[in-house]
């Protein structure tokens, strides 16, 4: 038993993954959507996005699942904390 660094870990990011391919496999065609969308900063975003998931795996794989949890938890604390500074 390897706890975080077990392979069945890695099915932590599948539903996330899988919810990203059910874009493209159910379009939904909406009028009201803006036509002149710039290709590069979304393809920015969602490298970024995959980058962050794959970072969070490796994570889990280093420290083990509970010490994963507590500082994966801590993430909203210190999301609000950059928030008063930067915004």
């Amino acid at each position: 038993n390897n706890g975080g660094g077990d392979h069945s870990t890695l099915l932590l990011s599948l539903p996330t993954y899988l919810g990203m391919l059910l874009v493209i496999i159910f379009p939904e065609s909406r009028q009201d959507l803006p036509v002149n969308v710039s290709h590069g900063s979304i393809l920015g975003t969602s490298v970024v996005d995959v980058l962050a998931n794959i970072l969070c795996v490796y994570g889990l794989q280093l420290v083990g699942s509970g010490m994963f949890q507590v500082l994966y938890a801590s993430v909203v604390c210190f999301a609000a904390i950059m928030t008063k500074f930067f915004l």
